[in-house]
């Protein structure tokens, strides 16, 4: 228990240490008169209205492709959770049974949120595209 209470208190004065904060006396090289201008150049580029504008097929294709990988995500987490509540349903004990069917409630609710969230930016995304 002496140990114990040595590696513990050892343990702590080295997470302290470690997660003290260090200086840094180092400068940017820059005034402040000269951040001030060039975030004003930056703004005036962004109204004059520059050759960055937003390409609406390459958002779509962006938008689209994250869609996806975001609902292949969404998918296969809620395969697997399923899997394992069933899995566990079926070898447990009344009394696993019984927190498998509590979690039941959560599960469902997280797949609705999930999908209807997928179904609500993909009409959204649809509507916005015949705009």
């Amino acid at each position: 228990m002496k140990k114990l209470k040595v590696v513990l208190i050892f343990l702590f004065i080295l997470c302290t240490i470690v997660t003290l904060p260090k200086f840094s006396y180092a400068t940017s090289g820059h005034t402040t008169g000269e951040i001030i201008d060039e975030a004003g150049k930056f703004i005036d580029a962004g109204k004059s209205g520059a050759d960055s504008k937003i390409n609406p097929n390459d958002l779509k294709e962006m938008s689209d492709t994250l869609y996806n990988i975001l609902l292949v995500v969404g998918i296969i987490i809620a395969i697997l959770v399923g899997l394992i509540m069933g899995i566990k349903f079926i070898m447990g004990s009344l009394e696993e049974k019984a927190e498998i069917k509590n979690m039941l409630i959560p599960y469902i609710i997280g797949c609705v949120v999930v999908f209807g969230a997928f179904t609500i930016w993909q009409i959204v995304v649809n509507l916005l595209q015949e705009i």
